[in-house]
């Protein structure tokens, strides 16, 4: 996908951020205000992104956050069809304020997408990647609701477990190569 986006020079639309740095799971950074200046400073640095996402494990569950800095609009997808936690509310609306505090006095407007639901207990992550996959390449998709897809197919899976495998495979081979 990266390649893709080089290829179209639409790279600095879509900026990524680190899960580990904010996540609950990932406790590298536990306190609110350290993760929030964290995030802060990653959206200072891209202020030409129209979407960041934001891959969240609040506590062993995949979820993702999309901002729109400029709008100051948090689009939440979470495959369970849960609410997003306090924690990562606090995080996002923190960082939002800090990072807009010179360009925008609006408070940052959060809107619960509904997205393909999970039915087992183990693909979230899969529902993650699919779910940034189809923000990129239809970026319309978040207001269509997903249009109104309940799930994913086997074949929809396979797509996506496949391309994490190939992803995988060429870490892997860069690291030998480079050994």
């Amino acid at each position: 996908m990266h390649d893709q986006l080089h290829i179209a020079k639409k790279e600095s639309q879509f900026i990524f951020f680190n899960p580990f740095t904010i996540s609950r799971a990932g406790l590298s950074t536990p306190q609110t205000e350290k993760r929030a200046q964290l995030l802060s400073k990653r959206l200072m640095e891209c202020q030409d992104a129209k979407y960041v996402f934001i891959p969240y494990n609040p506590d062993f569950h995949w979820v993702l956050v999309v901002i729109e800095p400029r709008k100051m609009i948090v689009h939440y997808l979470d495959p369970m069809h849960h609410k997003p936690c306090e924690d990562l509310k606090d995080i996002v609306n923190m960082a939002l304020r800090i990072s807009a505090k010179k360009t925008s006095k609006r408070e940052p407007s959060w809107q619960l997408v509904q997205c393909p639901r999970q039915e087992g207990g183990f693909e979230c992550g899969y529902f993650v990647m699919r779910f940034i996959k189809e923000i990129i390449f239809y970026p319309t998709i978040i207001a269509s609701k997903f249009g109104d897809k309940k799930t994913y197919s086997q074949v929809e899976f396979d797509e996506i477990r496949g391309e994490w495998a190939t992803f995988v495979l060429q870490l892997i081979m860069n690291h030998v190569d480079a050994s």
